[in-house]
């Protein structure tokens, strides 16, 4: 009996698992930038965590200085990361559902 190995395409694991999230089969979440502001001094605002709201399906993060964002699955799988600059930012993710937002100074759930 002879095995032929078969090579799956994220695009193919979306067909074949409907259920499977849309990140893992190829979306990527978007980022995109709302307002840019002149940063405060880091000594002034590091205590405070950013301002995050969720409206229309997105995820608007306000902050007063530079922070590493980084989004999670519930189960701690890395969604996506990026660097943001003082101001606020946009983020578009591809699937509904409860996830982990991580910056430098705080740690929320956020449910979309």
């Amino acid at each position: 009996m002879r095995i032929k190995h078969l090579l799956i395409t994220a695009l193919t694991l979306a067909a074949l698992c409907p259920a499977l999230p849309a990140y893992a089969a190829g979306r990527a979440p978007v980022w995109e930038v709302v307002e840019l502001r002149d940063p405060k001094p880091d000594s002034a605002q590091r205590a405070e965590g950013p301002e995050v709201e969720i409206r229309e399906k997105y995820v608007y993060i306000s902050t007063e200085h530079a922070e590493t964002v980084r989004v999670y699955t519930i189960l701690g799988q890395l969604v996506t990361q990026k660097e943001i600059q003082p101001g606020t930012i946009r983020l578009q993710l591809p699937t509904r559902g409860v996830y982990i937002l991580k910056t430098d100074t705080a740690t929320l759930r956020i449910n979309l």
